[in-house]
């Protein structure tokens, strides 16, 4: 026979079941808060797990060059007579210029810079051909203050000798010949020029660097520098490579000192596209746009450090809104796949109510109106340790918004320092783009007045 429902019996069971688990939760307590305190310290402390780097800057190269180049250019021009004219001397210009062209860098994983101070030689107004001096800027790293520098100074080039083109000889050739007048021609074969210009091009290839010291480099410190300081975050190395040329973009690298399992792919193909895309917009000489991407595994280790470390909130209410009052703790994972993003929640401080969610959701991000604007979609519960008696109404949003948000705060505090002048770094764009978090930003400095260049 069919007994009819009772609801008194279901209050009582229910009663039954809540005093049962409000009996078991002192130990469910400590069972959550250690599984706590062991996420946070998995999160937070280690070596890197990954050899990749987890945050990379480019910016064009162009932004070092002009800064180098506008100082290279204001050094004087040298001059100094051909020697074993002769004769010839009554026809010809005696006088060879040296005229300073360009700063030519290259910067790898290593620990030194490849300069090249490139020089036109001229006979009267004419560029004959091109030399160089070519040396290595030691690239310092200061760790502990997440500094990395190098200066192009004269007194790098003390021991160089300079590198001549090679056509040196036949253009200097050219060039006497051409200015023989017509009766001079019938004196003096083209050989003879040809033994002349060898002399110089060999006189010049010997002597160069003790002209150019002595009327170019003399008194000179430092021609430009560049440097990059990082804000206070757990760094475990920084690497600078050039990419392209002249034309191209300095890469900086950069890992975290956290266990972060996941870092960006090496592809400098992905980079370049990125950065031929800044180049085809119109860019004015005073600004430059810089490439930051931030591995999204860097991302949540970054929050979850700051989390630690008492920069980011790690309490929240059960509506997502920071406080201190919230009673919810956070912890943060990203794993690649249906919804990456991975929240952990827990509430240990009211005995008898512990528990442990975890919920997963797929993050969108965009920049407007000057600020970062997060959401979440697919966002579910995975997992829940504890009684189940409240209603979990945590929302993603705002947690999700200060993890994002302290990444791009951390990177925007970056400093930039090109030829003495600090650059400021002012956020254009944000995407997530699968696993990397990237930002664009305008680097801007105020414009400088300089010097007309010196006549050659």
């Amino acid at each position: 026979m069919r007994m009819p429902f009772d609801p008194s019996a279901l209050r009582a069971l229910a009663a039954t079941l809540l005093f049962a688990t409000l009996t078991a939760c002192g130990p469910q307590c400590q069972t959550l808060q250690a599984e706590r305190d062991a996420f946070m310290t998995q999160a937070t402390s280690g070596p890197p797990r990954s050899p990749a780097s987890h945050v990379r800057l480019a910016l064009p190269m162009r932004t070092l060059t002009r800064a180098a180049d506008a100082a290279f250019d204001q050094l004087a021009p040298a001059r100094f007579d051909l020697p074993g004219l002769g004769d010839l001397g009554r026809y010809l210009p005696t006088e060879l210029g040296i005229v300073p062209r360009k700063v030519a860098l290259a910067l790898d994983k290593g620990d030194a810079a490849r300069i090249a101070l490139e020089f036109d030689v001229k006979h009267g107004r004419r560029a004959l051909f091109g030399m160089a001096l070519a040396a290595k800027a030691p690239v310092t790293y200061d760790r502990a203050r997440g500094k990395m520098r190098f200066s192009i100074r004269a007194d790098l080039f003390e021991t160089v000798k300079p590198r001549l083109d090679a056509n040196a000889t036949d253009a200097l050739t050219d060039s006497l010949f051409d200015a023989l007048p017509g009766p001079a021609r019938l004196l003096v074969s083209r050989a003879d020029v040809a033994r002349i210009a060898r002399r110089a091009v060999e006189y010049l290839g010997e002597q160069a660097y003790d002209l150019l010291r002595r009327e170019v480099l003399a008194g000179v410190g430092e021609i430009a520098s560049f440097s990059i300081d990082f804000p206070d975050v757990p760094l475990a190395g920084l690497a600078l490579t050039s990419i392209g040329g002249a034309d191209g973009f300095l890469r900086l690298d950069a890992r975290l000192d956290l266990p972060i399992e996941r870092g960006l792919p090496d592809d400098d193909a992905e980079l370049t596209r990125a950065m031929n895309e800044i180049s085809r917009g119109q860019t004015p000489a005073e600004s430059e746009q810089v490439e930051i991407a931030v591995a999204t595994s860097a991302v949540m280790a970054l929050a979850n450090w700051g989390l630690v470390k008492g920069k980011l909130p790690a309490r929240y209410t059960d509506k997502g809104v920071a406080s201190s009052e919230g009673r919810y703790q956070v912890g943060a994972a990203w794993e690649p796949g249906e919804r990456p993003l991975k929240v952990n929640l827990w509430s240990l401080d009211t005995p008898g109510l512990c528990l442990h969610a975890l919920a997963g959701a797929q993050p969108e991000v965009a920049w407007e109106k000057g600020k970062l604007q997060v959401g979440v979609t697919q966002s579910r519960i995975e997992k829940l340790s504890g009684p189940p008696l409240l209603q979990l109404a945590v929302q993603l949003t705002g947690i999700t918004e200060g993890l994002f948000d302290f990444t791009k705060s951390i990177t925007t505090q970056t400093k930039i320092e090109v030829g003495g002048a600090d650059w400021r770094l002012g956020l254009q764009s944000v995407r997530l783009d699968g696993q990397i978090f990237r930002l664009r930003m305008k680097a801007t400095t105020p414009k400088v007045a300089r010097p007309a260049r010196k006549a050659s």
